[in-house]
């Protein structure tokens, strides 16, 4: 055996030992560090759209006898419908 794998087999435990701490610690930073960029990104947006009174859902009824949204129809001539697929 080679000086180089004797002193590996010596460290062995050690490393062992520090490979899992360094995993237990990604972890953590890696959880932590994406509940700082969700809950900032959520915050600024939430305070962005109540500064230009943005409403994402719009829960409130609609007092119109109907929900159907009326939308122009556009017709084109023949000749931009050929082939058109």
């Amino acid at each position: 055996m080679t000086l180089w794998t004797e002193i590996k087999e010596f460290f062995k435990p050690l490393t062992d030992k520090l490979e899992w701490f360094g995993k237990k610690i990604q972890k953590i930073v890696n959880c932590l560090l994406l509940l700082i960029v969700y809950f900032t990104s959520v915050a600024f947006t939430s305070i962005l759209a109540k500064i230009i009174a943005k409403k994402f859902l719009d829960l409130k009824p609609d007092k119109n006898k109907s929900y159907w949204i009326e939308e122009e129809s556009i017709t084109l001539p023949k000749d931009e419908y050929y082939r058109m697929f």
